[in-house]
C-alpha cells in the first residue's frame, strides 16, 4: 500500500504537471478496459468537443457494417472536451533553491537540438549549451553523450562541456535558482546529475564518464537516476529532494560509459545487473503520451449472461461514428468451454498508431503505415509513435500505453488499400463467426488476461491462436508450453506468431517491447545492450534470440513479409492425412490448390510462417538447430518471394531454394501435445471463405476433442 506522503508528493506532482502544456483534443476520442468479464461494468473515458449519441454494442454477424450489431444500451451526451498532458520530465517534489556558490553538474545525450535540461535555467538552443547569459562555443551532435557543468563562484560564472570552458563570465550579479523540474522540454537521455555548494573539477569529472557520485560533504542533491524501473527518482544526498516522473519515461538505457553495441546479439550470458560499467541514464521524450488521465464519461454493468467475445463502445455524431473496441473473456470462476481463443491484442497495442486520428465515417476503412492514412490533420501535435514509428525525434519507441486511444483496434479496419484484408480485429472475427455459424461455442480471452493469468489455459480441449499473434510475454509462452506439455491441443489460425517480446508493468498499464536491429523495423539508434526490458531486466527484442523461439512452441516460424495484395494459395501435400480424410472428408488430390479467399487470391499473405528446416536452407551460417521431430506438412505455398535468414537481419533476405513461404502442418509433440498451425495471418479470412479450409479446421476440432455443439439459434 502506497505511504500517505508518496501520495501527496504524487498528487503534488500531477498538480505541476497539468498546468503545464495541457493541448486541446479535437474530435470524438475513448478508451476503456480492454477486457471485462460478464457482470462487470465496463468504463469509457472520452474527449468529445461536440455533441454525441453513445451505445454500447455486441458486434453482430456482419463483418462491414454495423447492421446486425446488437445494442445493449444508448443514450446522448454533450460535448466532454478533454485535454492531454504529453512530455516525461522529473518534478522535483521539495524544489532546489540556490544562492551564492554552487556548482551544478549533468550528463545529457540530446535527440534534438532544442530543450530545457533544468528548469529555464540550463537549456540547449540551436545546439548550443545556455546557462543565464552563458552560451557555449560548440554546437552538440544528436546522440551523443556531454557532460555539462555550470559553476558559479566568488561572483564568476563558468560553463564547462566535456572537460573545457567554453563560456565565462567576471561579473554575475547575485543569483536565484530554483530547480523543480528536469528534463521539461527535453528529447533525449539524462544521466547523473549533481548540485553541491563547491567547485568541481570538470576534466576529472568527465572522465569518469558518470560513474561515481561527487565525493562532497557541501552536496545539495543528488540524482544517479539508477532506478532503472519505477516513476521514483530518488535524491541520495543529505536534502530529499526526491524527484517523481511525469508521463513514465523510459529506463534501462545505460550511462555515459556504457557502449551498447558492445554487447553480442547471441551472447547469452550478459546480464545488465552485473555490468558495473553500464551506467544508468532516464530517456525522456516530448511527445510521451500512456495514460490520458481522462475521467470516467460513461458506465455499463453488461449483463451476467452476455456472449464473450468481441464488444465497442459505439460514439455517432455528424456524419461520423467512432467505434471503441473491447473484449468479453470468461469469467475466472466458470468453468470452461471446450475451445479456448485468444485475441491478439498485444499487436492490436503495438500498430497503435495515431491514437487521436481524424473521425471518419462509418464503414470500412484502410488503416495501414503507408502516408495514405497519415491522419493527423486534426491533432497534429498529439502523439504519434507506436512499435512502428519512433517519437517524434527519434527516440526508438520501447513502450506504448494501455489507457489511451486505439482506433486501430475498431472493428472495420482493413489494410493494405484493401477491402477484404485486415489485421487486427476484422480479421479474428472471421474465425469467430465461423466459429458461431458452425455450432461451436467458445470462450475468449486476451494476450493481457494470459500475461495475467496464465493459469486460464486449464481445462481446454482446444486453444486457437488466430489473426496476427505477433506480440507475446514471455509469461504467456510459458503458459501454452505447460498446457502443451500437459497434453494440450493448440490451433494457429496466424503468422509473424510468436515473433517479439513483451513484457508489462506491475499495473499492466505499460506494453514494453525492444526492436532490433534496424531491418526488422528496430529503431536506428537501437543496440543489442538496448534491448534489456525495464519490468523484468531480461532481454528483448525476437523470442527467437530471448530463449522462446516460436518453432519450438508452435512448428513454424516467420519466414518474412510481402508487398501488396499479392497473396497465393495453398497446395496439398498429404491427401491421405486422418486429418484431410475424418469425420469430413476433403475431396482434393495430391498437387490441389485450396486456401482461397476469392477468386484467384489465395489466404498466404501479408506475413506468412514456414518450418524451421526452411529458413535454415536459406541462411547463411545457420546455427546449430535441430527441428523436432513429428512435424507433419500437410500443405505448402510455393512462391519465388526472398525470405529472411534466420539471423533476421532484414526481410526478403535470402533466396529460398526451397520456393516454400508458409505451410500447413500437424505436430505430435514429443513431450505432449498436439500443434496445428495454417502459417498466414490472413488463415481466419481463409477459414472463413475456403470450405476445404473450413472443412479442415472441422476435422481439427474434432480430433483435438471439440466437437461441434447445438447450432446457435440467434447471434
Amino acid at each position: 500500500m502506497r505511504s500517505l506522503s508518496a501520495l501527496l508528493l504524487s498528487v503534488s506532482v500531477l498538480r505541476v504537471a497539468l498546468n503545464a502544456d495541457e493541448i486541446p483534443v479535437r474530435g470524438v476520442h475513448a478508451y476503456a478496459q480492454k477486457s471485462i468479464a460478464p457482470g462487470q461494468s465496463i468504463k469509457f473515458r472520452v474527449s468529445a468537443d461536440r455533441p454525441y449519441d453513445f451505445s454500447v454494442v455486441r458486434l453482430g454477424e456482419n463483418l462491414d457494417d454495423t447492421s446486425r450489431d446488437i445494442t445493449l444500451h444508448r443514450e446522448s451526451s454533450p460535448p466532454r472536451p478533454q485535454v492531454v498532458n504529453m512530455g516525461s520530465h522529473v518534478v522535483i517534489s521539495d524544489p532546489v533553491k540556490l544562492r551564492d556558490d554552487f556548482s551544478l553538474e549533468t550528463w545529457v545525450r540530446p535527440f534534438n537540438v532544442e530543450g530545457k535540461l533544468i528548469d529555464d535555467w540550463l537549456s540547449i538552443e540551436e545546439g548550443q549549451i545556455r546557462f543565464l547569459s552563458l552560451l557555449s562555443n560548440s554546437k552538440l551532435d544528436l546522440q551523443q553523450w556531454y557532460h555539462i557543468i555550470v559553476t558559479r563562484e566568488d561572483g564568476n560564472c563558468s560553463l564547462w562541456v566535456n572537460g573545457k570552458r567554453e563560456a565565462y563570465s567576471e561579473l554575475v550579479d547575485s543569483v536565484s535558482v530554483r530547480i523543480r523540474r528536469i528534463g521539461y522540454g527535453f528529447d533525449g537521455d539524462i544521466a547523473r546529475t549533481t548540485i553541491c555548494s563547491q567547485p568541481l573539477d570538470a576534466p576529472k569529472r568527465f572522465q569518469g564518464r558518470a560513474l561515481s557520485p561527487v565525493a562532497s560533504n557541501r552536496l545539495i542533491a543528488h540524482w544517479a537516476f539508477d532506478e532503472e524501473s519505477g516513476q521514483r527518482v530518488r535524491d541520495t544526498g543529505p536534502n530529499g529532494h526526491h524527484g517523481q516522473i511525469v508521463n513514465h519515461g523510459t529506463w534501462m538505457i545505460g550511462g555515459p560509459s556504457f557502449a551498447a553495441d558492445s554487447v553480442g546479439r547471441f551472447d547469452e550470458s550478459y546480464d545488465p545487473n552485473e555490468d558495473l560499467d553500464r551506467g544508468h541514464s532516464l530517456r525522456l521524450a516530448t511527445d510521451d503520451l500512456y495514460d490520458c488521465r481522462w475521467p470516467v464519461a460513461h458506465t455499463f454493468r453488461l449483463p451476467k449472461q452476455s456472449k464473450q467475445g468481441i464488444y465497442v463502445g459505439r460514439f455517432k455524431f455528424d456524419d461520423k461514428q467512432y467505434n471503441c473496441s473491447f473484449v468479453v473473456r470468461r469469467p475466472r470462476e466458470q468453468k470452461p468451454r471446450s475451445i479456448l481463443v485468444l485475441c491478439a491484442t498485444n499487436t492490436w497495442m503495438a500498430y497503435g498508431r495515431i491514437p487521436f486520428a481524424d473521425n471518419h465515417a462509418e464503414g470500412l476503412m484502410n488503416w495501414g503505415r503507408s502516408e495514405e492514412v497519415s491522419l493527423c490533420r486534426s491533432n497534429p501535435r498529439l502523439p504519434k509513435f507506436n512499435m512502428y514509428l519512433a517519437h517524434r525525434h527519434g527516440q526508438p519507441t520501447f513502450q506504448v500505453g494501455v489507457n489511451i486511444p486505439w482506433p486501430v483496434a475498431g472493428p472495420y479496419k482493413t489494410y493494405r488499400g484493401s477491402k477484404i484484408f485486415s489485421q487486427w480485429t476484422r480479421n479474428e472475427r472471421f474465425l469467430h463467426l465461423w466459429l458461431d455459424q458452425n455450432g461451436y461455442t467458445y470462450d475468449v480471452i486476451t494476450d493481457l488476461d494470459l500475461d495475467r493469468h496464465p493459469d486460464y489455459l486449464k481445462g481446454y480441449e482446444a486453444v486457437i491462436v488466430a489473426g496476427h499473434s505477433e506480440y507475446w510475454s514471455s509469461q504467456a509462452y510459458d503458459a501454452v508450453l505447460e498446457y502443451l506439455n500437459g497434453g494440450g491441443d493448440l490451433a494457429v489460425l496466424s503468422a509473424n506468431s510468436v515473433f517479439w517480446r513483451v513484457s508489462f508493468n506491475e499495473d499492466h498499464t505499460i506494453m514494453e517491447c525492444r526492436k532490433y536491429p534496424e531491418g526488422m523495423l528496430g529503431g536506428a539508434p537501437t543496440q543489442v545492450g538496448h534491448l534489456y526490458h525495464t519490468d523484468d531486466g531480461k532481454r528483448g527484442g525476437l523470442m527467437r534470440f530471448c530463449g522462446k523461439p516460436a518453432w519450438k512452441l508452435i512448428g513454424l516460424e516467420t519466414a518474412g513479409w510481402c508487398s501488396g495484395m499479392d497473396f497465393g494459395h495453398y497446395t496439398l501435400e498429404k491427401p491421405e492425412h486422418f486429418l484431410l480424410n475424418t469425420p469430413h472428408r476433403i475431396e482434393l488430390a495430391k498437387g490441389d490448390a485450396f486456401g482461397f479467399i476469392e477468386d484467384g487470391l489465395g489466404c498466404v499473405g501479408h506475413e506468412y510462417d514456414a518450418r524451421l528446416s526452411t529458413l535454415l536452407s536459406a541462411s547463411f551460417a545457420p546455427p546449430n538447430l535441430v527441428e523436432p521431430s513429428g512435424i507433419v506438412s500437410l500443405a505448402k505455398c510455393y512462391s519465388d518471394n526472398r525470405i529472411i535468414d534466420y539471423v533476421a537481419n532484414e526481410n526478403m533476405e535470402r533466396d529460398n531454394p526451397t520456393k516454400v513461404i508458409s505451410e500447413v502442418i500437424y505436430w505430435e509433440r514429443e513431450p505432449g501435445g498436439r500443434v496445428f498451425n495454417i502459417g498466414s495471418v490472413a488463415a481466419p479470412l481463409g477459414v472463413f471463405n475456403d470450405k476445404n479450409m473450413g472443412l479442415l479446421i472441422k476435422n481439427v476440432l474434432h480430433h483435438f476433442g471439440a466437437p461441434p455443439d447445438a447450432p446457435q439459434t440467434s447471434y
